[in-house]
């Protein structure tokens, strides 16, 4: 259950030094989107940036694979705001819905599993640094895909530096 909110925990605590209001007034003033993700069989990120900010990008992929950081602080703030969003959903007709959808169609499985309040009780602040840090231990067996205005030289010449020498 931790693995489903590893990333968003993640992602609230910083990076490296940074916490995320920090690592937020780093990023001010660039055009950049980068998100760690974990599925069922695979992990990644997703995100996007303008041609300027590219070097940040692979900076911030670096730094995912080398100094993830876990705030308790922020975990525990966003799994208040998780715990009152699953609650404020709990009893709405999409949730009955989809609940009842889940159920016939994974019949029981537990990859199936409605997101709720069982499967919060479940999750844990030691386990979401360990399964991100597992899932992000060595970017080896990822196969990065980038796309866009700028030339192979230049995304080949990053990747060496801020992911091959990981």
């Amino acid at each position: 259950a931790s693995s489903m909110v590893a990333c968003a925990v993640a992602v609230n605590s910083g990076l490296g030094s940074y916490g995320k209001t920090e690592l937020d007034k780093v990023l001010m003033g660039k055009n950049i989107s980068l998100s760690p993700y974990i599925e069922d069989y695979s992990e990644g990120f997703s995100g996007h940036s303008s041609v300027r900010d590219l070097e940040t990008v692979f900076q911030l992929i670096h730094l995912y694979f080398t100094a993830p950081r876990f705030d308790r602080t922020a975990y525990d703030s966003y799994m208040t705001r998780l715990e009152n969003a699953v609650k404020n959903m709990e009893n709405t007709p999409d949730k009955i819905f989809s609940d009842a959808f889940r159920k016939a169609l994974y019949e029981g499985h537990l990859r199936g599993r409605q997101f709720d309040e069982k499967i919060l009780e479940e999750i844990s602040f030691e386990a979401c640094s360990s399964v991100f840090r597992t899932r992000f231990a060595d970017p080896g067996d990822f196969t990065f895909v980038f796309v866009g205005n700028t030339d192979a030289e230049t995304v080949r010449e990053l990747a060496e530096k801020y992911i091959a020498s990981v």
